[in-house]
């Protein structure tokens, strides 16, 4: 029997993703034998169910970072403008709904990579790339975007271990100094002891930093790990800075500065605990 799959999925849950009247053409197409396949790769559930086409439509139900379950379908749909299932989902998760955990499973893309010989892909992307030169034309920007990364990543090595222009000792002081400079955050004992905004028993008040990040375009958003100071805006400079190095055309010496400042950044203590704060209410 095969494993089952890692989210919950209920008829009534199906109901709520599609309109009345998706839904019920869903069953339809599910109770007149359009769902042709149905298999279980890792976490997610794959079916192929015939539509309007001459082809059958390709659905994917997984596991959603919220506990929920996302669909997705090659039907235009989704790409049209309407909102929540298309009727092909609603005919997978309906057939998934039927058959449980009697399902084939088949392996993952990664699964199936690492075990196949390196020559047997090569050969793959020839024959396809032969057939396909859009497909070859991004094999070749793939290759060069690897190799590039992999080229500034030795040069910024060797950039921070030299330093010739003195560069990058520069944004390391301006960052230690940055720090020394800064107040301490005081967070609370335990952040789960925070009132939760959204009981109305808590006693909290809503308050003008009640606001999404969106919003925060004044730099005075650094209230939680900064509530008096100005490190976030001399973080927020000193990034722009590093980042226009790459702009100018710099990739190495942007990441050996970045190798150098981040470090010194994520081991100092008051950040860490800020980190650890926005971590735990999911900033």
């Amino acid at each position: 029997m095969a494993e089952s799959t890692p989210f919950h999925l209920t008829e009534a849950t199906v109901r709520e993703m599609a309109s009345a009247e998706v839904f019920r053409r869903g069953r339809s197409y599910f109770r007149s034998g359009h769902v042709k396949s149905l298999v279980r790769r890792g976490a997610a559930i794959e079916a192929a169910v015939k539509g309007s086409m001459p082809f059958p439509y390709q659905v994917v139900l997984e596991p959603s970072s919220g506990g929920g379950v996302l669909a997705r379908c090659t039907c235009p749909y989704v790409e049209e403008g309407w909102g929540g299932w298309c009727k092909h989902a609603v005919a997978a998760a309906l057939a998934y709904l039927e058959r449980g955990d009697q399902l084939p499973v088949k392996p993952t893309l990664e699964e199936t990579l690492a075990a196949t010989p390196a020559d047997h892909l090569r050969r793959l992307l020839l024959e396809w790339g032969r057939g396909s030169p859009e497909l070859a034309q991004r094999i070749e920007l793939w290759l060069a975007r690897i190799q590039a990364q992999e080229e500034a990543l030795r040069a910024a090595a060797g950039l921070a271990a030299a330093d010739p222009t003195g560069e990058i000792e520069h944004f390391v002081q301006r960052l230690r100094t940055a720090l020394a400079r800064a107040p301490q955050p005081q967070p609370p004992a335990r952040a789960e002891a925070w009132p939760d905004p959204d009981d109305e028993g808590s006693g909290y008040e809503y308050s003008e930093y009640d606001v999404d990040d969106d919003d925060d375009v004044d730099g005075e958003g650094e209230w939680l790990m900064w509530p008096e100071g100005t490190l976030g805006a001399d973080l927020i400079t000193l990034f722009d800075e590093v980042m226009a190095l790459a702009v100018q055309g710099r990739p190495a010496q942007t990441l050996a500065v970045l190798a150098a400042i981040v470090p010194i950044l994520l081991n100092e203590p008051a950040v860490a605990d800020g980190l650890a704060l926005a971590t735990a209410y999911g900033a």
